[in-house]
């Protein structure tokens, strides 16, 4: 059960970022990821959804019809590597929104 809550967490936090860079962009930021910034070039906006979804199917498909089959210790190790990037998320949204927050107001 706690997998599939930090699956759709990590959902929301991706939404959340390309809502964020969405913003940013459209008042004069750059994307500083360089293969990120190449799919936004190729696709637009868009782009940063081509990017993310891959990722996202992947993980989704392993925590709702693989997870049972990984042994005990890769599951445990595999749980923590989600928390981990649930975090970075957390993280990269915060400093994003402090950054639209700071371009709002120069």
């Amino acid at each position: 059960m706690m997998l599939k809550i930090l699956f759709w967490m990590l959902v929301a936090l991706n939404l959340t970022d390309f809502w964020l860079t969405t913003l940013i962009l459209k008042h004069g930021g750059a994307e500083v990821n360089p293969l990120q910034a190449w799919f936004i070039d190729t696709f637009g906006n868009m782009g940063i959804l081509v990017f993310k979804a891959p990722f996202l199917l992947i993980l989704g498909y392993s925590v709702y019809f693989m997870w049972d089959k990984l042994s005990e210790s890769f599951a445990k190790l595999a749980e923590g590597a989600i928390w981990g990037v649930v975090g970075i998320y957390i993280l990269l949204n915060l400093y994003s929104l402090g950054l639209y927050a700071f371009m709002l107001h120069k």
